[in-house]
């Protein structure tokens, strides 16, 4: 007990030796004792290791941005008040054979081309057309019912306005219906 006590006070008392010599002598009844100065002739003087030490690197501030260095984009920023699909509307049911849909957007402000923005038109989660239009028409679509959604991307490709999604049924002719003659 004595012995780890001692230790552990040597241990604490390390970083202030740095110029102090220490020495450890042995008592009579065989218990070691470490001091900084030597108690007994017998003592002898004990060689430290330096102390490791480790130059802190210099570490720089982060600078605080300007207004100047924020601006990405030197266009002013654009809020789209509408934009919503016009045509179809939501859960309408369109006959059409050829399978052909036209898509109708309401903008407003008009879509801001010079800033690089675009529209995105998704059926059925896919992209499936892209420009600067505000009308549109897909073409082949097969029957049954389908999802559109439509996004304006800043020129980065980030969507920064989206429409809600309209659902819309599409019945085409099929073959598979022949008609029974009377």
């Amino acid at each position: 007990m004595k012995i780890s006590l001692m230790t552990g006070l040597i241990i604490l008392y390390l970083p202030f030796t740095s110029v102090a010599q220490i020495y450890k002598s042995i008592e009579p009844d065989g218990s070691i004792t470490y001091s900084d100065q030597a108690p007994t002739k017998e003592a002898q003087p004990i060689k430290l290791d330096p102390i490791s030490t480790i130059t802190a690197r210099e570490v720089t501030p982060p600078t605080s941005t300007t207004k100047e260095q924020k601006k990405e984009d030197p266009q002013p920023k654009i809020n789209y008040s509408t934009f919503k699909i016009t045509s179809p509307r939501n859960d309408s049911t369109i006959r059409e054979n050829s399978g052909s849909i036209t898509i109708q957007l309401d903008i407003n402000p008009q879509l801001n081309t010079e800033s690089g923005h675009t529209i995105s038109i998704n059926l059925d989660g896919k992209q499936v057309a892209k420009g600067t239009f505000s009308q549109t028409t897909l073409n082949n679509i097969d029957r049954g019912t389908h999802s559109l959604s439509a996004n304006i991307h800043n020129k980065q490709g980030k969507v920064i306005r989206s429409t809600a999604i309209v659902s819309f049924h599409l019945l085409r002719f099929s073959i598979l219906h022949k008609k029974v003659a009377p």
